[in-house]
């Protein structure tokens, strides 16, 4: 149960992250690049 768990919550991270990725395409800030704000969140998961 817990690995299921932590394979959820990895999978809700990058679904974040690419969801945030398409959301910043559309607003045209493509000079910022998405994946700088997901280490953090998934280094918290891993945890």
């Amino acid at each position: 149960m817990g690995l299921k768990s932590l394979v959820t919550a990895a999978l809700a991270a990058l679904a974040l992250a690419v969801a945030a990725a398409a959301v910043r395409r559309r607003l045209g800030s493509g000079s910022v690049p998405p994946i700088a704000d997901a280490p953090p969140r998934v280094s918290d998961f891993s945890h």
